[in-house]
């Protein structure tokens, strides 16, 4: 993965490692300059002492301004990695719908072959009960006939 510009924002084992020395710079140039301005009356001490207060204002600047501007990449980051997560979320949600509906559609398929089955099966039954009408009918007219032959055949005996 790519490095970013701002990966070293998150607080890391010797990621302050600029920052401390310079913060200890600045702190041992003003413990300079007040043992300097406390301890002595030579006027070039003196001034040697205002010039590492200076310097040590501009180095306490200098890392201060860092921090800021540490915070505020890391709240550029934050925002990023949030933007990147809620799109993640809606692709994953958008997935998770297209799955739904594709399970709903194979769902709805089966039912209705398996519903096309038994309709088959039922008009195969309509149809072999219909012959079977057919044929109790025939049997029917035949007991019909057959009465008739044998009502007319004893009255031709007779």
């Amino acid at each position: 993965m790519p490095r970013r510009e701002d990966d070293d924002v998150a607080p890391r084992p010797g990621a302050s490692g600029t920052r401390t020395p310079i913060l200890v710079g600045g702190f041992a140039l003003a413990a300079a300059a007040t043992l300097a301005v406390f301890l002595t009356d030579n006027a070039q001490y003196l001034r040697l002492a205002v010039v590492a207060v200076a310097w040590a204002f501009v180095l306490a600047t200098f890392a201060a301004g860092r921090r800021n501007t540490d915070r505020v990449a890391a709240a550029a980051r934050e925002v990023e990695l949030r933007r990147a997560y809620e799109r993640e979320l809606e692709r994953e949600v958008a997935a998770r719908h297209e799955y739904e509906l594709e399970l709903e559609n194979e769902l709805r398929r089966e039912t209705e072959d398996s519903m096309r089955y038994e309709l088959d099966a039922l008009r195969s039954d309509i149809a072999a009960l219909s012959g079977l009408r057919d044929e109790v009918a025939r049997v029917s007219a035949l007991r019909g006939d057959i009465a008739a032959l044998s009502g007319s055949a004893t009255t031709s005996r007779r």
